[in-house]
């Protein structure tokens, strides 16, 4: 079984959220460092690489660290170019996230670049069938700062279906939610069975009630033709913030339902106890100020 592993966006480097970087947070305004790609790189080899007939494909913000990442996930085939500032391009439509320094507009930013991203790397590998007369089994779109914790084989997976992950969340005995970074760094993932038994492990997002629809983004899979027929939800992407919010989670479901492809949806793997953000697991944000 072939399959193509699709790394997409910002690899490392410090820069902010405003600027297509993944590590704004939204609710207490405080702004970290990208997460460096390796410390993904170290799971992604562990859990997948390892397992499975793999390609990597590479669509990357951070052209500096192009001879690095070459060398430590042999891509396929690659794009390292410098950050386009979408936002330019992209003012009007539905009002933004008033979290973020200049709402609408790094929030807009940030969803396009995303996307874009994602479109620039399928479109890599489409290629690369082409030029080699063959179609891979499986495609993955993820990002390189996603830490695994289990193995995952993708044969044991039928690939008709459009795979995303459960979006968790451990609610605590008074009823809120464990932000994911203190599944962590307040040692949840450690304690002993009668101290989980305390949380509720709940989901949100489509198709869960009460909660808007909307998918966890850290990564996709399914079947070669429906991956492309996925990634071109870039193409649509000023029609659709017309209608709904620059939101990622909210464009994915949204994309899903307008290409046809939702009633082929499925969810696996579990946020927190599979796969989680390498910032979560390896950085402590609480002594961030």
């Amino acid at each position: 079984m072939r399959i193509a592993l699709c790394l997409c966006g910002l690899a490392g480097g410090k820069t902010d959220k405003i600027f297509g970087g993944q590590m704004w947070d939204g609710k207490t305004g405080l702004v970290y460092p990208v997460s460096d790609y390796r410390l993904g790189h170290q799971h992604y080899q562990e859990h997948i690489l390892a397992h499975n007939d793999v390609d990597v494909f590479i669509h990357t913000w951070n052209p500096e660290l192009q001879a690095d990442l070459e060398k430590t996930y042999k891509p396929k085939g690659g794009i390292y170019e410098e950050q386009i500032m979408f936002d330019k391009a992209m003012r009007g439509g539905h009002s933004g996230d008033p979290s973020y320094p200049d709402g609408i507009v790094s929030k807009k930013h940030i969803t396009i670049s995303k996307w874009y991203s994602i479109q620039k790397c399928i479109e890599l590998k489409k290629r690369h069938e082409q030029e080699n007369d063959f179609t891979y089994d499986c495609v993955m779109v993820s990002r390189f700062d996603l830490a695994w914790l289990v193995d995952v084989r993708f044969d044991q997976f039928d690939m008709q279906y459009f795979y995303a992950s459960n979006w968790c969340v451990m609610k605590l005995p008074n009823g809120l939610g464990l932000r994911h970074e203190n599944w962590y760094h307040e040692g949840w993932h450690k304690n002993d069975k009668a101290e989980l038994a305390q949380l509720q492990h709940t989901h949100t997002g489509y198709p869960n009630t009460p909660h808007y629809k909307a998918l966890a983004d850290y990564w996709f899979f399914s079947n070669s033709t429906a991956m492309d027929q996925f990634g071109t939800l870039h193409d649509n992407i000023r029609q659709y913030l017309g209608r709904i919010p620059p939101s990622n989670h909210e464009l994915a479901y949204y994309h899903l339902k307008e290409s046809g492809l939702l009633d082929k949806l499925r969810f696996t793997f579990h946020i927190h106890d599979d796969c989680h953000l390498t910032r979560h697991v390896y950085t402590d944000w609480r002594d961030k100020k």
